[in-house]
C-alpha cells in the first residue's frame, strides 16, 4: 500500500484541540510502502486488534458494500459488531461504527490524545493512525466481532496486522496500478496478501485465471477456499430494492444494482463459513440484514422530484456496474408518463482514472453532462470537459456546490439527475445538500417558534 509519511504535529493547547482536523493534518506528500510502522503502533497499544474476532475484506470493488451487508446481518443476529470502512463520504466518524452508530467526536478526542501520547515522536500515517484508533475503540467497547475493510491493496495495507476468522476477496479490477501493479494478476497477488495460514477464504471473483491464482495461494497456506454462488434468479428489481433466489431461498436486498446481489452472494458464503466455524447466524438474521443493509452513496436514491441518484462509481468496473443498472431500469429512470424525461449527469473523476472510458459508459444514456471536481484527488474539471465534448452534445462546467442548482434548472422537477464518477464528489455534494436540508429545517423551526 502507498502510505503518506510525516512527523507528528505538536498539540499546543488541548482546550482548542480539534482531533479530526488533527488527523487530517497528518496527510502530507510522499509515498512509502510497508506495514512496519503499523506493527510497531499496535504493539505500543497492546495489540487491540487481537482482542476480538474479525473478518478482513479486500477487493477492488464491492469490499465496502460487502462489509456493510455483513455487519448488518451480524447485528441482526444480536452481536455487537464493529465496522471499519474507508473513505468516509461526509464525516470522518462514518469510518468507525458499532451496530450502525458512529464513533462520537468525544471518543475520537480521547483516543487521539491517548495514541498520540504513546507514539511520542514516532512516525505514522493518517490511515495507520485511524486504523489503530478503530482497533483500540472496538477493543475498549468490547465488540463481539468486527468487520474490517482493507484501505488499499491488502498485503501492505495498515489493516493487515491481525489474523481474521475469514479473509474475503470481493473482485479484482485495474486500479491504483502505479502502486499495486499494471495487470490483474499483480493486483490479485497484492489483494491475496490478506490470506493467512489456515484461515478460510471466501472469494467473489469470477475470472477463472484469478480464481485459480487464489486457490493456489490458499493451497500453499493450507487455507480452505470458498467461491460465492453464481447461480441466482432476480424476481424483482426497481428503484426501491430487489428480490432474488439462490439455492432455493428467497432474499430481499435494500441495495440497488445487480452487482449488489453478487456482493450479497459473497456475504452469504461468508455466513455459511461462519456457521461452519461455530459462529451461528440464522436465516432470519440473514434475511433481515439484507433487507435493512445501507451503504450511503452507492446507487442511493436521494429524491423523487427531481429524481436524483448518487453513485460513487469511481473506476471503470464501477462505471460498468452503473451502466448495467441504468440499462435495466431505463424506462423508470428516463421516462415519465410515457414521455422522455430530461436527464443530466453531474460527473467528477479522481486523478489516475480512465476518464475516456468512464465517460463513454455514461454517454450511452446521457446527452447532457455537468463536469465538476471534488476538493481533492481530482482530475481538473476543464480536462474532463474536453474529453466529454467528444461524447456529449451538451457539456457544462460548474463549481461543485453550484452543480445541483444548475442541474435542476436544466431538467426541472420531473427530470433525472445522476451524480457519479468519484466517491469524493458524491460525498462532498451529499454533505452540502444535507447541510442545506438541516439549515432549512432549523429555519422552519425558528419561524414556527416566533
Amino acid at each position: 500500500m502507498a502510505v503518506l509519511t510525516f512527523s507528528m504535529p505538536i498539540i499546543d493547547n488541548l482546550d482548542s484541540f480539534d482531533p479530526i482536523q488533527y488527523l487530517f493534518d497528518l496527510q502530507h506528500s510522499g509515498v512509502k510502502l510497508g506495514i512496519e510502522r503499523m506493527q510497531d503502533l499496535v504493539k505500543l497499544l497492546g495489540h487491540p486488534q487481537n482482542q476480538y474476532p474479525a473478518i478482513h475484506i479486500a477487493g477492488t470493488n464491492g469490499k465496502g458494500s460487502c462489509s456493510a451487508i455483513l455487519a448488518s446481518i451480524l447485528q441482526k443476529q444480536g452481536l455487537k459488531v464493529g465496522l471499519y470502512t474507508s473513505p468516509h463520504l461526509e464525516y470522518f466518524n462514518e469510518r468507525i461504527k458499532i451496530n450502525g452508530k458512529e464513533i462520537t467526536n468525544q471518543e475520537i478526542l480521547e483516543l487521539v490524545i491517548e495514541i498520540k501520547d504513546k507514539l511520542k515522536d514516532n512516525e505514522t500515517t493518517f490511515f495507520e493512525f485511524t486504523t489503530a484508533l478503530a482497533f483500540l475503540y472496538f477493543a475498549r467497547q468490547k465488540v463481539d466481532i468486527a468487520v474490517i475493510e482493507v484501505g488499499l491493496g491488502g498485503r501492505l495495507d495498515a489493516t493487515n496486522v491481525f489474523t481474521p476468522l475469514i479473509s474475503v476477496i470481493t473482485s479484482i479490477g485495474l486500479e491504483h496500478q502505479r502502486i499495486l501493479g499494471d495487470t490483474l494478476e499483480k493486483i490479485a497477488n497484492e489483494k491475496a496478501g490478506i490470506i493467512k495460514e489456515r484461515v478460510p477464504v471466501v472469494c467473489g471473483e469470477t475470472r477463472p485465471e484469478l480464481i485459480e491464482l487464489f486457490k493456489q495461494i490458499c493451497s500453499d497456506k493450507n487455507s480452505d477456499f470458498y467461491l460465492r454462488e453464481t447461480d441466482y434468479k432476480i424476481t424483482r428489481s426497481d428503484l426501491y430494492g430487489q428480490c432474488f433466489i439462490s439455492k432455493k431461498k428467497g432474499y430481499t436486498l435494500s441495495l440497488l444494482g445487480e452487482h449488489q446481489i453478487n456482493n450479497a452472494l459473497t456475504v452469504l458464503k461468508v455466513v455459511e463459513v461462519l456457521n461452519k466455524l461455530g459462529v451461528m447466524v440464522s436465516f432470519e438474521s440473514v434475511h433481515q440484514g439484507l433487507l435493512e443493509a445501507k451503504w450511503k452513496g452507492r446507487l442511493q436514491l436521494y429524491s423523487q422530484n427531481p429524481l436524483m441518484i448518487f453513485d460513487g462509481a469511481h473506476n471503470l468496473d464501477g462505471m460498468k456496474c452503473l451502466s448495467l443498472f441504468l440499462e435495466e431500469n431505463k424506462e423508470e429512470l428516463f421516462e415519465i408518463k410515457s414521455e422522455k424525461r430530461k436527464a443530466v449527469c453531474i460527473v467528477g473523476i479522481s486523478n489516475g482514472k480512465n476518464v475516456k472510458k468512464m465517460l463513454e459508459c455514461l454517454s450511452t444514456y446521457f446527452d447532457s453532462i455537468i463536469v465538476v471536481q471534488a476538493e481533492h484527488r481530482y482530475t481538473p474539471k476543464e480536462e474532463v470537459a474536453e474529453v466529454a465534448k467528444k461524447y456529449f452534445s451538451e457539456v457544462q462546467v460548474a463549481e461543485l456546490h453550484e452543480s445541483i442548482i444548475l442541474a435542476k434548472s436544466n431538467v426541472g422537477e420531473n427530470g433525472f439527475i445522476l451524480v457519479t464518477g468519484s466517491l469524493y464528489v458524491v460525498g462532498d455534494l451529499l454533505k452540502h445538500l444535507n447541510k442545506e436540508k438541516q439549515e432549512g429545517l432549523k429555519l422552519q423551526g425558528a419561524i414556527g417558534n416566533v
